[in-house]
């Protein structure tokens, strides 16, 4: 009787294991599962935040930018005394004209007018760097900074607007000159073409 019952319950009871070890396997694979898709969602998590922190680092920077930039125009002070701050360029772009003026009249140039004007602005340039030379360069950056970050092009687009915005019509006649002349047509150029600053 016991080997009839041993014969009869030992193969049951090693059914029941196995099942038991099958439904074990199986809770362990969904929870394997679920738990991979936690991770997923985890590391997606993060990507995201990564991203926001980057662009509020980005911001963060841009706008210190934008502030010293703000603050180097405030402090412009003209030769004449009278003209500070944004009214400094209107001096200056009347200067420069006036200057290129005097010298056509004279019959100073010969050469093409391209020639001409850039003749003239490394003149009038080499007078006004101490006005000009920290302005292109502090702008020339704050673009570079926006070219060279993680954004995508319309963010980029958006930003080199906002620096746009800042700019009057005679600084952007005199990144116009700038640009058309050996100081800025290598690296300034560039940058003023692909983000249409001058329009």
């Amino acid at each position: 009787f016991g080997d009839y019952v041993g014969g009869i319950l030992n193969p049951l009871f090693s059914i029941t294991a196995l099942f038991a070890l099958l439904y074990t396997i199986a809770l362990q694979a969904k929870e394997l599962r679920d738990s991979s898709e936690q991770l997923k969602k985890s590391a997606d998590a993060l990507i995201i935040q990564n991203q926001v922190l980057l662009k509020q680092s980005f911001e963060s920077s841009f706008f210190n930018l934008v502030g010293q930039f703000n603050e180097l125009v405030r402090d412009l002070v003209a030769p004449n005394g009278n003209s500070k701050g944004k009214e400094c360029f209107a001096w200056l772009n009347d200067s420069l004209v006036t200057m290129y003026m005097d010298s056509v009249i004279r019959g100073d140039f010969t050469e093409a007018t391209h020639e001409a004007v850039e003749i003239q602005y490394k003149k009038f340039y080499r007078t006004n760097e101490h006005l000009m030379g920290h302005y292109f360069r502090t702008l020339y950056n704050i673009m570079k900074f926006i070219n060279n970050s993680h954004l995508d092009s319309s963010e980029k687009q958006f930003y080199t607007g906002i620096i746009r915005a800042q700019l009057s019509k005679y600084e952007l006649s005199l990144i116009l000159y700038n640009c058309a002349s050996s100081h800025g047509r290598e690296k300034f150029l560039p940058l003023v073409i692909k983000y249409n600053i001058l329009k």
